[in-house]
């Protein structure tokens, strides 16, 4: 599922690339290379479900998001209209802002970050199987 974004939600999409892909160097190279891709290799710029449910992931183990808050993102997500990924986009664009402003760009040696387990709680594939 590719849509046709927005700029700024482009530029969002880019963003959670380029950090969730530090993140990955060190924690698996599988899944960097995944986020690579998808900052400067062949998809780079491209969107795909991924990218905002680990975003998403993110928010809530950092307690920015409740789980029925990203149950409502997800069915959003999932719809086709347009508007509704719009709405998604501005609303994780907001929440990252505010994550990054009270915790900081995440990074593996980011205090803030040290209790996340990327591998399982933000991007494990059992954690998007179905949405």
């Amino acid at each position: 599922m590719i849509k046709i974004l927005e700029p700024n939600i482009q530029t969002l999409v880019h963003n959670i690339c380029l950090e969730h892909s530090e993140v990955c160097k060190v924690a698996d190279s599988n899944m960097g290379y995944l986020w690579y891709m998808y900052t400067n290799g062949s998809r780079a710029g491209q969107y795909k479900p991924f990218i905002f449910l680990a975003e998403i992931n993110l928010l809530v183990k950092m307690g920015l998001l409740f789980q029925e808050e990203k149950d409502r993102l997800i069915e959003m997500l999932s719809s086709e209209d347009k508007d509704n990924m719009y709405l998604v986009g501005l609303s994780i664009l907001q929440l990252r802002d505010q994550r990054m402003k009270t915790y900081g760009t995440y990074t593996t040696d980011n205090e803030a970050y040290k209790h996340v387990d990327y591998l399982t709680e933000v991007i494990a594939p059992e954690l998007f199987i179905g949405k």
